[in-house]
């Protein structure tokens, strides 16, 4: 899906947007003959391999982990433009008023907020077991107001 959204929506062939989104994997899978080589990332880009991942999980039937649901509420509210085919926008809602737009702080907010939440969703996930946690699921007025300890 990503790779047919980066060509319907920039212009790039499949392959130009399958490079892309391998890069650094190829780079570390070739490391040995090009041991020299740097595998830079932005911040941006780390952020949107870790929530394809969670994405992947899902969709592999499993249940996802508190944090990788944790991950994905932080990753909407620090992207609220980037939603992903299928996704319900109502997460990008959940994630900025639990957490603000977090696309507006500094990264060290962004970072220290997440941390917050996830410690947070840990706390409520042992003392309120589910079958399978989901954060849309939750009573309003169990969400913490995130904002005032941030």
């Amino acid at each position: 899906m990503i790779k047919e959204d980066a060509v319907a929506e920039h212009g790039l062939t499949m392959k130009e947007a399958h490079d892309i989104l391998h890069d650094a994997q190829n780079s570390l899978k070739h490391a040995d003959r090009t041991p020299d080589t740097e595998v830079t990332m932005s911040d941006a880009e780390n952020d949107q391999i870790i929530f394809v991942a969670t994405l992947e999980c899902g969709n592999l039937g499993g249940p996802l982990s508190v944090v990788m649901q944790a991950f994905q509420i932080w990753f909407f509210a620090m992207y609220p433009d980037v939603l992903v085919r299928g996704q319900d926008p109502k997460l990008v809602e959940i994630g900025q008023s639990m957490l603000g737009h977090l696309d507006r702080e500094p990264r060290d907010r962004q970072l220290c907020s997440g941390l917050k939440f996830l410690r947070w969703c840990e706390q409520y996930a042992e003392a309120n077991p589910l079958p399978k946690f989901g954060f849309p699921s939750l009573p309003p007025e169990s969400l913490p107001d995130l904002k005032k300890y941030v």
